[in-house]
């Protein structure tokens, strides 16, 4: 275990954040952003107090990225998140994937959570996803596979609202999401129940302590 820590300690020194930070910002960068999660998975994995500091810490370092980051958008306008459209994309990804991946692992962590700002944000991926929906509607649901990449990407967004504990937008992607899928059922009812429960039965699922706080 003292071995396993030193490579991992070893690594970041040879690449550290401040050289090549974490959080990559742009689209063929980002399996270096999904290799620093598992990284900090390693160091929690190794199962030594010691290990876990440096994993907290290097996670404190990754949150400090998501949190520049979606604060960027959230205060960039509406031509610059076109532009990084395809981007944006994966960083909801990424970020439910650290959060995820470190949530629970450190009080003083969880709780910086919040600090991720996004309902600009939010606004702005609702609307690009809901052009797609209308397109796949118009042409009586024969692409039902990007409708079903939509409500993963709404998933997604679902998740980091609860682990962020961002109530309203929470609310909003269920709005949104409800809107589509009561669309949706005009065509197919079927396939609406389908989403709605791949929707909220996953999402929740994943999110237990939220659903235990909303029943409280």
């Amino acid at each position: 275990r003292d071995k396993a820590l030193k490579v991992l300690d070893r690594g970041n020194e040879l690449l550290p954040n401040d050289i090549y930070p974490y959080v990559s910002v742009m689209l063929y960068q980002y399996g270096y952003t999904q290799r620093c999660i598992f990284y900090i998975e390693d160091y929690f994995n190794v199962g030594t107090p010691e290990a876990e500091k440096h994993g907290v810490e290097m996670a404190n370092k990754m949150l400090d990225g998501f949190v520049e980051l979606f604060n960027w958008y959230n205060n960039a306008d509406e031509k610059t998140m076109k532009f990084h459209a395809d981007d944006i994309t994966y960083d909801w990804i990424f970020c439910g994937s650290f959060l995820k991946s470190v949530n629970g692992k450190d009080q003083a962590l969880n709780a910086r959570f919040k600090d991720i700002k996004m309902d600009k944000l939010i606004d702005f991926t609702c609307k690009q996803y809901q052009d797609k929906i209308r397109n796949v509607i118009a042409n009586n649901l024969e692409d039902q596979r990007a409708i079903g990449d939509v409500f993963q990407g709404l998933q997604q967004m679902l998740n980091i609202a609860q682990l962020t504990g961002n109530a309203n937008a929470a609310a909003k992607i269920s709005q949104f999401a409800d809107g589509q899928i009561n669309l949706i059922n005009q065509v197919s009812p079927q396939f609406g129940s389908y989403l709605k429960e791949f929707l909220y039965g996953t999402s929740l699922s994943d999110s237990g302590e939220e659903e235990t706080a909303d029943a409280a």
